[in-house]
């Protein structure tokens, strides 16, 4: 929640302090290498969960939803106030889908969920839109070179 505070105060200074200096210095840069080790060593094992924690993900948040209407649990985020899971979870498969893409290519068609979701994702003007935009611009760019037609 602190990084989504910081990412509307400064959105660039956001960027670039989060890629500059070694991921050993940044709790979340160390995250993901962990997270794309882990999926490169055991990949039979761990993708077909990551695809359908992604697609869960995704069910329970739909595109253009409201932040305020949103149901489930919610959790406290600071001056965000409270944020609901389904969010945080669905902002954590993108992060997740795009660090681990080489790796589930085989595993996540991705053309129908860039024309089915995350350009309407894009599109929308919701509040959750706005949170979500910066993921799905990465997953995007992540996957870009795997899309056909």
């Amino acid at each position: 929640a602190p990084e989504l505070e910081e990412w509307q105060q400064d959105g660039e200074e956001f960027y670039h302090k989060g890629e500059g200096g070694g991921w050993q210095d940044n709790l979340r840069q160390a995250a993901e290498v962990l997270l794309l080790s882990l999926v490169a060593q055991f990949r039979p094992l761990l993708a077909p969960p990551l695809v359908a924690a992604l697609q869960a993900a995704a069910a329970a948040c739909p595109p253009g939803s409201d932040l305020a209407t949103l149901p489930g649990p919610r959790l406290a985020a600071g001056r965000l106030g409270a944020l609901p899971l389904a969010l945080l979870q669905l902002e954590a498969a993108y992060c997740a889908a795009a660090v681990s893409a080489y790796e589930l290519h085989d595993h996540l068609d991705f053309t129908p969920l860039l024309r089915g979701r995350l350009l309407a994702e894009l599109g929308s003007s919701g509040s959750l839109s706005s949170l979500l935009k910066r993921r799905v611009l990465r997953l995007v760019a992540c996957w870009v070179t795997r899309l056909e037609g």
